[in-house]
């Protein structure tokens, strides 16, 4: 008959063999590890949590409101920390939890109706490593030197250690995700009126500040049709099919029939427009904003008491 081995502790005294799990030998024993015994466990045969309807759509708003703040915080770095463009304006830093709030509710809408529907509601495992894989995605695609395959892996990862989470702690989960989504909405508020806040008061103090323009000083209209060839126009040639609204107005106008732009893609060659300046001359660069160094067009009207205003259909050089 063989005699059973106990593991010591570490005071040196033989541990209970009841409380360890057997390594496969015979008689022997294997105390559990301190983490192990504290680490909440999910049973085998646990049934599976189901969400109500409000549940799941406050986990999808929570998970949601999370992800597109943390997108706010790299976009607010890479604006104003490492000074690239971000193409788009401040107003990305509320707009873009909102959107994805708006996302996030149009797929959980559908999962919570379905489960009231049906009378079972939606699984907390699987609607949390959905949602945490999508919110953790959106944040991957903020690196575009990752490989597309790895960002859907490291997003994948995320939502699993996430979900594993969760699902040993389906009170504690609900409870963030109640606390959460308040918590967040209120944040996301202050920060939509800090920024419209911060517009407006710089609005104010320029108009505050202007000086006084001179007498019958004329209204300056500045557009600019981006990546459109002066061949495709033809006002000097009799092609009334062509444009024939700009091909009249030109007939009042000084044409310039051998206009050349300073650089073959926007950001410079509008530099060069603002201010008087090559290229090469100016801190533009495909991701480098306009430094201040030189005066642009709208400061000079401005300090000759003009109101200045732009309306820009292509936003992607806005930041």
């Amino acid at each position: 008959m063989s005699t059973p081995r106990y593991n010591l502790s570490e005071e040196g005294l033989p541990s209970d063999p009841t409380d360890g799990t057997s390594d496969g030998s015979a008689g022997a024993l294997v105390a559990p590890r301190p983490e192990e015994a504290t680490r909440p466990q999910k049973r085998a045969d646990a049934p599976v949590q189901e969400l109500k309807f409000g549940e799941t759509l406050l986990l999808a708003t929570s998970i949601a409101l999370v992800s597109g703040l943390l997108e706010a915080v790299w976009r607010l770095a890479v604006r104003y920390g490492w000074g690239e463009l971000i193409f788009a304006g401040d107003d990305v830093f509320w707009i873009g939890p909102v959107t994805l709030v708006v996302v996030f509710l149009m797929i959980a809408l559908p999962m919570a109706w379905l489960g009231a529907r049906t009378g079972r509601g939606a699984s907390l495992e699987m609607t949390v490593f959905f949602f945490a894989f999508v919110g953790a995605l959106n944040l991957m695609l903020l690196l575009p030197k990752i490989h597309v395959i790895a960002q859907f892996l490291l997003a994948g990862g995320i939502a699993m250690q996430i979900k594993d989470w969760a699902e040993t702690r389906p009170e504690r989960t609900n409870m963030l995700a109640r606390w959460g989504t308040a918590c967040l909405a209120v944040l996301v508020l202050g920060i939509a009126v800090a920024v419209q806040t911060a517009a407006w008061s710089r609005e104010h103090q320029a108009i505050a500040g202007l000086p006084p323009a001179p007498k019958n000083a004329p209204n300056v209209l500045f557009i600019v049709l981006d990546t459109f060839r002066a061949d495709a126009l033809r006002l000097l040639e009799d092609d009334p099919a062509r444009t024939p609204n700009l091909r009249e107005f030109a007939k009042s106008c000084v044409v310039f029939d051998r206009a050349t732009s300073t650089a073959p893609w926007t950001l410079p060659s509008h530099a060069s427009m603002f201010t008087g300046y090559y290229p090469h001359e100016l801190s533009t660069g495909w991701n480098t904003l306009l430094d201040d160094q030189h005066p642009m067009l709208a400061e000079w009207f401005y300090q000759r008491g003009y109101q200045t205003a732009a309306f820009v259909g292509n936003t992607r050089y806005c930041s």
